[in-house]
């Protein structure tokens, strides 16, 4: 885990005893959404990686 999502983890978890119990589930929706985003993202990533190789490839 990097120190930015350290940092932002550390954050939620002071805020949310704070909060109404809207404002936690306003977070969870948020979050879940979120986690079922980073799947398809890893996958662009990986398509684009695939992509500048073929590139490459076609070059040499």
């Amino acid at each position: 885990m990097s120190e930015t999502e350290k940092k932002v983890q550390e954050t939620i978890a002071e805020a949310l005893p704070k909060m109404t119990d809207k404002q936690r589930a306003y977070i969870l929706g948020y979050a879940e959404a979120i986690a079922e985003l980073a799947p398809d993202r890893e996958n662009q990533e990986e398509k684009k990686k695939e992509k500048k190789k073929e590139k490459a490839a076609a070059i040499v």
